[in-house]
C-alpha cells in the first residue's frame, strides 16, 4: 500500500474461469473479456470490471493511529523480521515484479486484518445477486433479450408473425422464471461454499511482496467454474483460488443451469425451424 495512506483498505481483484476459459470474471482492473459461447455460458463467466472497496470498509478497520502494533521500516527490514531469515535467503522466494527492498512500508499483524479480508472476499451483496441472475438469463450472442429475427436463434431470418413472437415470448418467460429460481439458489450457495473454503485455510497470504509459491497457477477450471480472487491491504497480499468442483451442490446447480439454458435455445430453434 502507499505509505501516505492512513487506513487499511482492501483492494480486490477477482478472476473467474469456466470450462476452457482462463481467468475471466468480475472485480478486477485487468483486461475486459466477454464470454459468448451460445447457451452454455457458465455462471461466473462475466466481463471484468473494477469494483471499488465499499465505503464502510475503511471505517470498519483500524487506522494507523489506532493500530500501534503496525510495523514500519523498509521492505527488506520488515521481511527479514517476519521470516527470521537474511535478505539473501528471502529474495529468491519473492515475486520480482515491482520489488523494491528499500521502499518504506507498513505491516499490520495478520490477526488484525484477517477478518476484513474474509469479509471482502466472501461477500454477498444485492449487486452480486442481480449480476448472477442477469448472467444466468443471458441469451446467445451476449444479449439480454433474445433476437427472434436473426442471430443464432433464427439464422435463416425466417419471418415471424405476431402470434409467433407471442408464443416465443411465453416460452422465454417460462424458462426465465425457472432460471431465475436456480440463479437465486446459486447465489445463496456460492457465498456459503466460499466461506467454507476460507475457514478451512484454503488461501495463500504473503506480507508486502507475494512469494512465488503463493502466486496462482494457470489453467482453466477443473469443474464448472473457477474464481480466483487477489486482494491486498494492511501490507498483506492474499490469493483465494476457488474451484466449484470441490462443492458438489454448487457443481450440480451450475450444470442444471447450463442444461436449462441449452434446452431453452433448442426449444426456440425448433419452434422457428417448424415455421
Amino acid at each position: 500500500m502507499n505509505a501516505s495512506m492512513r487506513s487499511f483498505v482492501l483492494v480486490p481483484a477477482v478472476f473467474a474461469a469456466a470450462g476452457t476459459l482462463y481467468f475471466l470474471g468480475r472485480w478486477t482492473a485487468q483486461d475486459g473479456v466477454r464470454v459468448q459461447p451460445e447457451s452454455d455460458t457458465p455462471i461466473a463467466a462475466a466481463p471484468r470490471v473494477e469494483e471499488a472497496a465499499p465505503a464502510d470498509l475503511a471505517r470498519a478497520v483500524a487506522t494507523e493511529a489506532e493500530a500501534p502494533e503496525v510495523r514500519r521500516g523498509t521492505v527488506r527490514e520488515l521481511l527479514e523480521e517476519h521470516y527470521g531469515k537474511s535478505w539473501a535467503e528471502i529474495e529468491p522466494l519473492l515475486d520480482p515484479r515491482h520489488l523494491d527492498p528499500d521502499a518504506q512500508a507498513r505491516l499490520l499483524p495478520w490477526e488484525t486484518v484477517a477478518a476484513e479480508f474474509r469479509r471482502q472476499i466472501v461477500h454477498d451483496s444485492p449487486q452480486d445477486r442481480a449480476g448472477n441472475v442477469s448472467w444466468t438469463l443471458e441469451w446467445p450472442d451476449g444479449r439480454d433479450r433474445p433476437d427472434w429475427y436473426g442471430g443464432t436463434l433464427n439464422p435463416e431470418k425466417k419471418p415471424l408473425s405476431q402470434v409467433d413472437v407471442q408464443n416465443l415470448e411465453r416460452l422465454a418467460t417460462e424458462y426465465d422464471s425457472r432460471l431465475t429460481d436456480l440463479a437465486d439458489e446459486l447465489c445463496k450457495t456460492l457465498p456459503r461454499c466460499m466461506a467454507d473454503q476460507w475457514d478451512k485455510g484454503g488461501y495463500t497470504r504473503s506480507p508486502l511482496v507475494e512469494t512465488l509459491d503463493a502466486r496462482p497457477t494457470g489453467g482453466g477450471a477443473k469443474g464448472e467454474f473457477r474464481k480466483l480472487i487477489a486482494s491486498h491491504g494492511g501490507g498483506w497480499r492474499v490469493n483465494f483460488d476457488f474451484e466449484s468442483q470441490n462443492y458438489p451442490d454448487l457443481e450440480s446447480l451450475s450444470i442444471e443451469i447450463r442444461a436449462m439454458k441449452r434446452e431453452r435455445v433448442e426449444r426456440v430453434r425448433e419452434y422457428i425451424a417448424s415455421l
